[in-house]
């Protein structure tokens, strides 16, 4: 990279908009090479100023006592802040914290820092002021010309910094009257602007690094290569990059639980497509050379044509369903050709990875199909049929179900024979049964503790129940009962503490047609939506982070339900339930007049 006198500073685009923080990106920029721990600190600050700036321009106030993680989060779960901006801001905050606590900091990574502050700016300009802002490429700044200079810089900026915090209460108070259309505008026009950010290669390869890292795996990019001699080892969980294929070619990271092989990646620029670069991962499966390797622990496959079970194919994008073909994680279980390639929002867990190797789905599908529902609860006929239909189309490959069975006609009882019937049969390993209320969670658990199916031991006794107050299943966890507002908070949380995208492999909707908005059984301290498209919004991401099967139970089907689940595979309407003498019919007698 080439430097360039220090007068033409990159964030001189600011400076008509935002003075202050033209000034602290331009001290960052300064500190980079001779003092890279304050630059550091600098381009903390010049991110924390920035999302005040951000909470200011959109009416929504600063929270006595809030600090940058709770506001960034803040901001995030209002989609002021979309996830591509939302992973740079908590980067910048984590390496500065890093700076500042524990007076650590290279030039690399404050030249690193700087580029993604620098990025956010033309983010924030792009959301704000000008949607089709465009300014000159990122340039490498020279080093500071003195430590004399530096420090007068850095006092001038501590005061500049002071007056802003002022300046951004007081724009603060001006912006909260101007009401949620402006605040949806903004939501809008801030995806957009992320839409356009751009990283280099290599620090597309440091994101991937850092969320395969957050996954479990042991990952560097640049030193835990096939080219500089490292290879799988008993009781490590590699990614190790650059691994040869047997047609001369690369792969970009092999995925080794061990000496297991279970994966490989190939992994593009932001600005690829992802789900055409499958086929590149295919290819590297398909020619994988394990003869590079001696004693690989390999007793599975290949799969036909296929050596290596799980192709990935990523450009590092946070996952957004409208631009799906353009981010997140594009897999592939290439174990049966009839699997559908698909996108994730995180990338699997070894554990999580060696759990669905050592699943075997086709034989769970069909010791399902062979065992009677001869079981105490005493199923109804049209129950066990709504089971059916449910296991049919799991076995047909169906992501999403949904079953529609009238109030009263025991849903919570299918749905208990449901889930133990599959996990009994081993077809899935961690359920997650999901309501929209704590009352909910409270009688489903109930439900599951006092249900007995076989014999004297209820479901809680068979397998591990975790309840509304427990936060993370264990390993002997086999059903969670959550609400989807705990689900928000934890994934609108910071990034380290996401759950893995293989915590459940089922998702059960209990109440799926609940409009939320129109509820007035709120418990104190339950969040609320801003809007039905609010909450459908955050309940749609809750349901697609997770690499699971969904199966959604209700009585009456709402427009989102099926939007998110699909049209009914099974349908019980309360009019059926009078007629087959399950339910009374409550309609208004009619009163007879003699003649």
């Amino acid at each position: 990279m080439s430097a360039r006198p220090s007068a033409s500073t990159n964030f001189a685009y600011l400076q008509p908009l935002e003075p202050q923080l033209a000034r602290l990106g331009e001290l960052a920029e300064k500190y980079w090479l001779d003092d890279a721990n304050t630059a550091l600190i600098k381009a903390r600050q010049f991110a924390e100023l920035l999302a005040q700036t951000v909470a200011a321009r959109t009416g929504l106030l600063l929270v006595p006592g809030e600090g940058q993680l709770d506001l960034l989060n803040r901001l995030a779960r209002e989609e002021v802040i979309p996830p591509e901006a939302e992973h740079l801001f908590h980067e910048i905050r984590k390496t500065g914290n890093r700076a500042n606590h524990r007076f650590e900091g290279t030039p690399a990574e404050a030249l690193d820092q700087v580029r993604y502050a620098w990025v956010l700016g033309v983010w924030y300009v792009r959301t704000f002021h000008e949607p089709e802002f465009k300014t000159q490429e990122f340039q490498t700044p020279v080093a500071p010309p003195s430590v004399a200079e530096l420090t007068r810089r850095l006092q001038e900026a501590e005061e500049e910094v002071r007056r802003a915090t002022g300046e951004v209460q007081t724009l603060l108070a001006q912006q909260q009257a101007q009401g949620m259309a402006q605040l949806e505008a903004v939501i809008q026009a801030a995806g957009k602007a992320a839409s356009k950010i751009e990283l280099t290669e290599a620090q597309t390869r440091q994101r991937i690094d850092t969320q395969l890292r957050t996954a479990g795996w042991d990952v560097d990019t640049v030193h835990l290569t096939y080219k500089k001699g490292t290879r799988p080892q008993k009781g490590r969980n590699l990614a190790i990059s650059e691994w040869p294929t047997a047609d001369g070619g690369w792969a970009d990271y092999a995925l080794f639980i061990g000496l297991r092989l279970v994966g490989v990646v190939e992994a593009k620029r932001a600005a690829k497509n992802v789900m055409s670069s499958l086929e590149q991962a295919k290819r590297y499966s398909r020619h994988f050379n394990l003869a590079s390797v001696k004693d690989l622990d390999y007793p599975e496959g290949p799969w036909g044509e296929y050596r290596v079970p799980f192709l990935y194919a990523t450009n590092g994008r946070p996952y957004l369903r409208q631009l799906q073909h353009e981010s997140g994680i594009w897999f592939w279980d290439a174990r049966r050709s009839t699997n559908p390639s698909k996108p994730l929002s995180g990338w699997h867990s070894p554990a999580g990875l060696l759990a669905l190797l050592n699943q075997d789905a086709q034989a769970a599908d069909e010791a399902l199909k062979t065992t009677a529902m001869t079981y105490d609860v005493g199923l109804r006929p049209y129950q066990k049929q709504a089971i059916e239909r449910a296991e049919a189309g799991i076995a047909a490959g169906q992501r999403e179900l949904l079953l529609a069975m009238a109030t009263g006609t025991g849903k919570t009882k299918t749905a208990i024979t449901m889930i133990y019937r599959l996990l009994k049969a081993r077809r899935f390993r961690r359920v997650l049964f999901l309501v929209d209320r704590s009352s909910l969670g409270a009688q489903a658990t109930a439900a599951f503790e006092t249900t007995r199916l076989e014999g004297t031991r209820t479901f809680a006794e068979t397998f591990g129940l975790k309840t509304l107050d427990d936060g993370t299943p264990d390993a002997d966890t086999a059903v969670h009962v959550a609400t989807v507002q705990s689900f928000v908070r934890r994934l609108f949380g910071e990034p380290d503490t996401v759950p893995a995208v293989d915590t459940y492999d089922l998702i059960v909707v209990d109440e799926a047609h609940r409009g939320y908005t129109l509820d007035k059984d709120l418990a104190t301290g339950e969040l609320t939506w801003r809007s039905e498209d609010d909450y459908v919004s955050k309940y749609r991401r809750v349901l697609e982070h997770f690499d699971a099967v969904k199966i959604a139970l209700t009585a009456t089907p709402a427009l989102h339900t099926t939007q998110i689940f699909g049209l009914p595979v099974f349908v019980y309407s309360y009019r059926e339930a009078v007629l087959d003498g399950y339910l009374i019919d409550h309609e208004p007698p009619t009163c007879w007049k003699p003649g």
